[in-house]
């Protein structure tokens, strides 16, 4: 019940299922003698582990009278994970059976972790300025499950807020801006954003940190500039490079929009700090920071 209660479903969902079960199959122990799995709103369970084979593929809904459904129109269920040869719950995997992000009431009170640490421990460490390479040294996770734990703690999915800087003048941003995209724009030279043209990069740098802003410049020069790449780092700032310095706006515009799906996934999956290029085909690459000395 506890594991059930933490997933999100609301009590008088796990009382109608246990009701259910216990009165439909005589089950004075119901949690503890089947298996039950959750969308996160209602408990199910695979329907075969009452009618075999002829219950395969299809769930069965104890918290609505018994109603049955079809998985392969459920989407991805909550797995509880129990003890060896059934009995209790001893964790919930958040993503399916093979995430590596569980809620297990022996650990850190029952609050989500990942290989005995608690999410919260390394969301605080990120937010204080380290690197997704050196949380990973410390726990002894991969960089890849960081960055999951950051995606579940939502420190990803914020790049919303394109800025382009004074490069750019006001006629691609204003074109883009118009074409109502879903995504804000914002541009040096919108009165309520224009920061005085002698303000050293890593300055605006820093305030488009603040806003939560995904950077674009065609000035192809912020890795090279120790000033400039800190601040990124240190801001945690996403940035483009947009080809077309010396460009029609025409020619830039249809540059952005071929490349517009791929940069939109960056912004909203990458972990930042980071700086792509967009070349001239459209083609997007990453250009590395330079590594802290």
């Amino acid at each position: 019940v506890a594991a059930a209660r933490g997933a999100g479903v609301p009590f008088r969902r796990i009382r109608a299922a246990r009701d259910y079960v216990s009165d439909q199959f005589s089950s004075e122990f119901p949690f503890a003698e089947y298996r039950f799995k959750t969308d996160g709103r209602s408990l199910l369970m695979d329907y075969d582990q009452f009618e075999g084979e002829a219950g395969k593929d299809k769930l069965l809904r104890p918290d609505q009278g018994g109603q049955l459904a079809w998985k392969i129109i459920m989407g991805r269920l909550q797995e509880f994970e129990y003890e060896e040869g059934g009995g209790i719950v001893i964790r919930w995997h958040l993503d399916g059976p093979k995430s590596p992000i569980v809620i297990d009431p022996r650990i850190s009170f029952g609050a989500p972790s990942i290989g005995g640490t608690p999410t919260w421990v390394i969301k605080g460490r990120w937010e204080s300025g380290e690197l997704v390479s050196e949380i990973a040294e410390d726990f002894g996770l991969s960089p890849t499950n960081v960055k999951r734990v950051l995606r579940f703690e939502g420190l990803t999915g914020q790049g919303r807020k394109f800025y382009f800087d004074r490069c750019f003048g006001t006629r691609l941003p204003d074109a883009i801006w118009r074409a109502r995209p879903p995504f804000n724009v914002e541009f040096h030279h919108n009165p309520k954003n224009r920061f005085d043209h002698k303000t050293p990069d890593d300055q605006w740098l820093e305030m488009a940190g603040k806003l939560g802003w995904i950077v674009f410049s065609h000035d192809r020069k912020f890795h090279n500039e120790s000033a400039a790449s800190e601040a990124i780092r240190q801001h945690r700032i996403g940035c483009f490079y947009l080809w077309g310095a010396n460009a029609e706006t025409w020619d830039k515009l249809k540059v952005f929009l071929r490349a517009a799906d791929g940069i939109m996934r960056l912004a909203e999956s990458e972990m930042r700090p980071f700086i792509f290029q967009v070349a001239h085909n459209a083609r997007i690459s990453r250009v590395p920071l330079p590594e802290l000395d």
